[in-house]
């Protein structure tokens, strides 16, 4: 069981919330979630993820914090992968070169509270 990326009151390993739907908050330690799937379709536009701060303690830390985004690609894509941020949302796109690369995504709290958030994705071909 992973707390970060399963969902255990749906039973479902490797769960994406849909749009609207907040995912379900890990116990502990502060902690950022980056919700988002885990593939991006290469020249096919945009893929939307979304960081979410969750608290130890309820009220704990204010609503209107911005994460540091970070983008990495293995191997190096360069200019094949693409991003841009808006608040705690960021948008991210690949062109064909990239297929089979993986883009990993880290969400980091400024003030160093919260643990950092994490996904890797998959860059796909539409093939």
């Amino acid at each position: 069981y992973n707390p970060l990326t399963d969902n255990l009151e749906k039973g479902n390993c490797d769960y994406v919330a849909p749009e609207g739907e907040t995912p379900i908050p890990p116990k502990g330690q502060a902690r950022i979630v980056v919700d988002g799937r885990e593939t991006i379709r290469a020249g096919t536009g945009e893929r939307r993820y979304t960081a979410h701060f969750y608290p130890a303690v309820a009220g704990d830390i204010a609503s209107e914090k911005v994460v540091s985004w970070d983008v990495s690609t293995e191997p190096d894509m360069g200019a094949a992968v693409s991003w841009h941020a808006d608040g705690n949302t960021l948008f991210v796109s690949a062109m064909d070169a990239a297929a089979g690369a993986t883009v990993t995504i880290r969400a980091s709290d400024p003030d160093g509270v919260c643990l950092t958030g994490e996904v890797a994705a998959k860059v796909v071909t539409m093939l």
